[in-house]
Parts: C-alpha cells; structure tokens; sequence
C-alpha cells in the first residue's frame, strides 16, 4: 500500500511580503530566508545581523529588542 505525498500547506507560497528592515543596520526590505513558514520568518543582511520575527496576518512582527544582562555579582 503505498502513501499519498502531501505537500506543505506553504509549497508556492511567495514570502515577498515578509521583507523587513534590518533593525541593526537599516537596510530595508531584506528578504525573508528559505525556510520561513508563514508563522516565523528568519532573515540575515548583508550586515552579518540575524534575526526572526513572528508572522501576523501575513506581516512580519518584530518582538522587543533582548534585555541586556546584568553583570554577575561574586558569591560571598
């Protein structure tokens, strides 16, 4: 008995509407990577920054920028 393929609900989706602006260096609409789903989008500029973003209603949504980390503390 042989499996029917089936294939990914994105196959022929286009993902030109998921270019952004680089948040490091600002270049605009740098294109979302093979491999993005239509849930998160990766993305690396020519600038070496790389970065996802979730995707709602078919835009990419950039997420608050990391919060620095604290300098560790010696233990007494």
């Amino acid at each position: 008995m042989a499996v029917a393929q089936r294939r990914s609900m994105n196959a022929g989706k286009r993902f030109d509407a998921l270019a952004m602006t680089c948040p490091s260096c600002g270049h605009p609409q740098v294109p979302a990577m093979a491999g993005s789903t239509m849930t998160i989008a990766w993305y690396a500029c020519g600038c070496g920054h790389f970065w996802s973003a979730r995707v709602r209603d078919g835009r990419p949504v950039q997420g608050a920028p990391p919060t620095p980390l604290r300098p560790l503390t010696p233990m007494r």
